[in-house]
């Protein structure tokens, strides 16, 4: 969880280098190479990827508080997002955008969904025991 964390941190809190490209700018060039991918524009692949940079934290974090809090780890999105619009503030070349947190916070939901889908599953799987009946 440290390393995705600090993953977040590099992403989200470092300046924006100036007169430069974002990853995002080089991969939407480089989708565009390809036919049929014209739909693909900046605006809708910074969202999917603001989505997809929130799902580790559901999947990692539902294990570490238990699946009867899952909701916490959607809490702690919501508000390590809205931590991170607010810090960009202060950081040269960033730009803060409720969107963000939204798909931020999505992006959450969607990790703690996935990983309590594969915790039922799991447990439909495991062969239920059943105490023995014992007559007294």
């Amino acid at each position: 969880m440290t390393v995705y964390l600090l993953a977040v941190a590099v992403v989200t809190l470092t300046p924006a280098t100036e007169g430069g490209h974002s990853p995002i700018w080089y991969i939407m060039q480089f989708l565009h190479r390809f036919a049929g991918t014209g739909w693909v524009t900046e605006p809708r692949l910074e969202l999917a990827a603001n989505v997809v940079m929130f799902v580790p934290l559901g999947l990692l974090g539902v294990p570490l508080v238990g699946r009867s809090r899952w909701w916490w780890v959607i809490v702690a999105g919501v508000l390590l997002t809205c931590f991170i619009e607010t810090a960009q503030l202060g950081i040269p070349g960033r730009v803060t955008d409720v969107r963000d947190i939204v798909a931020n916070s999505c992006g959450a939901a969607l990790g703690t969904a996935v990983c309590l889908a594969v915790y039922r599953l799991w447990a439909l799987r495991r062969p239920r025991v059943h105490p023995e009946v014992t007559a007294p």
